[in-house]
């Protein structure tokens, strides 16, 4: 079959979880861009418009959540489905990643499987 192939954005300020989630999703068959602050992927995801947004809450510059806030609010990139991944997982996190856009949670360390099946559930498959 012929097509694109899909595009995730990491926005994830821990280098080596970052590298590891492209690593795992190029072997999947996904097209990957890395942003490794906050602002840095408000940015990429104006620019790129990416099928899926992996979004970390804690990151220097912008946190996630209001990444996502803003993101949420622009035509251009509202309707790009977000997936948090957080090693947040106080009471109330999730809640308040929902109340801010994201269309999913999930928290560190997380299965890899299970974090695959949620990637596949928003995007379908790589093409």
């Amino acid at each position: 079959m012929l097509g694109f192939r899909k595009h995730i954005l990491i926005v994830e300020d821990e280098i080596g979880l970052a590298e590891g989630l492209q690593a795992r999703l190029n072997v999947e068959g996904y097209k990957t861009t890395i942003a490794y602050d906050g602002s840095a992927g408000l940015d990429a995801a104006k620019k790129i418009k990416p099928d899926l947004i992996l979004l970390d809450i804690m990151m220097p510059k912008m946190n996630g959540w209001d990444v996502c806030r803003v993101l949420k609010t622009d035509p251009k990139t509202q309707d790009i489905p977000i997936l948090m991944c957080t090693a947040l997982g106080q009471i109330g996190d999730s809640e308040k990643a929902f109340q801010s856009g994201a269309n999913d949670y999930v928290t560190k360390p997380y299965d890899m499987y299970r974090l695959m099946d949620k990637v596949k559930r928003f995007v379908g498959d790589k093409f």
